[in-house]
């Protein structure tokens, strides 16, 4: 069940899920608090820490790339707009991690594979940000990595190519 709840900038955003899905998706960890210790989540966009770009994360967010070092769900980057279309994302509760197995299918690659609904959301989420940055987040995950995602069929879930044209 989802509820609307005004964040402090003013844009609705959903609460948190609970904790066994946020325990789920990481993020709250203690490997996150020293990532973000470290001071590469809270620089600008265009001022980003060579560290954030390390940790494999988007300068300017806390949840864009791979993985996140936000140190909880309500933890965003400067770039706010595109943080939440991340964080949603990651917080998909329909995936298979990376090298693991769900839902009779086998990920073997670097990469989790969500939902195609959730990347859809992601795409169009991005789509409306409409910054440099989302269009970067967007080129990266859509043209250029290109996961595939989880795609219900009649006969269970499968894995489908990932969208493109980003």
């Amino acid at each position: 069940m989802w509820y609307r709840v005004e964040s402090s900038d003013g844009e609705a955003e959903a609460p948190p899920e609970p904790v066994s899905w946020l325990g789920a998706a990481g993020g709250a960890g203690g490997a996150a608090r020293a990532r973000l210790d470290a001071g590469g989540a809270h620089a600008g966009l265009l001022g980003g820490s060579p560290l954030t770009l390390l940790q494999g994360i988007i300068p300017g967010t806390k949840w864009c790339g791979t993985g996140d070092i936000a140190a909880n769900y309500h933890d965003l980057g400067a770039a706010r707009r595109l943080d939440r279309c991340c964080r949603t994302h990651d917080l998909c509760p329909t995936k298979v991690r990376a090298f693991s197995h769900r839902y009779n299918l086998t990920n073997n690659s670097l990469y989790s594979k969500s939902h195609c609904k959730c990347d859809d959301m992601l795409f169009d989420c991005l789509k409306a940000t409409n910054t440099s940055a989302a269009h970067l987040m967007g080129h990266i995950y859509f043209n250029i990595v290109q996961v595939p995602c989880l795609d219900d069929a009649p006969s269970g879930r499968k894995f489908r190519d990932a969208k493109q044209g980003f």
